[in-house]
């Protein structure tokens, strides 16, 4: 567990300072280490961690992917687990605020190319909406 906390911080810092691809390489050493043990809710913590880091590093369609398999893990073991569930449906929501957004920001710029403004200002409004709750600028 040490080891996988230190490299899912490592990834953190590797983020925060603009190593991308560090902090991409870290989760995937933390989960694949996690996923040599037999503790399927070690993986469900690294997972969820992953999952953080990359919705972060807008790799929205990987920490789907992960965030779901933490989500499952958790349900099959929900016994005092609820805050771990929450805080894994909790980064699935944002991931999916995020994806949300780059699909409207690419409908709005489809929408102008083809000249049909109702449908620009629906994705611009869907945009505001998403802006507002993922707390940025559109």
């Amino acid at each position: 567990m040490q080891t996988i906390n230190a490299k899912l911080k490592e990834a953190a810092v590797a983020h925060r300072t603009g190593l991308s691809q560090e902090a991409v390489t870290l989760t995937a050493d933390a989960l694949a280490t996690a996923r040599q043990g037999n503790d399927p809710l070690l993986v469900a913590y690294t997972l969820r961690h992953t999952a953080d880091i990359c919705t972060k590093l807008g790799l929205f369609d990987q920490a789907a992917i992960e965030i779901a398999e933490a989500i499952r893990i958790y349900r099959e073991h929900a016994s005092g687990h609820a805050l771990d569930l929450a805080n894994a449906l909790r980064i699935s929501a944002l991931n999916a605020e995020h994806r949300a957004q780059m699909a409207w920001h690419e409908a709005e710029i489809l929408y102008a190319s083809v000249d049909v403004q109702a449908g620009v200002n629906g994705a611009q409004h869907h945009i505001q909406h998403l802006s507002a709750a993922l707390g940025g600028p559109s």
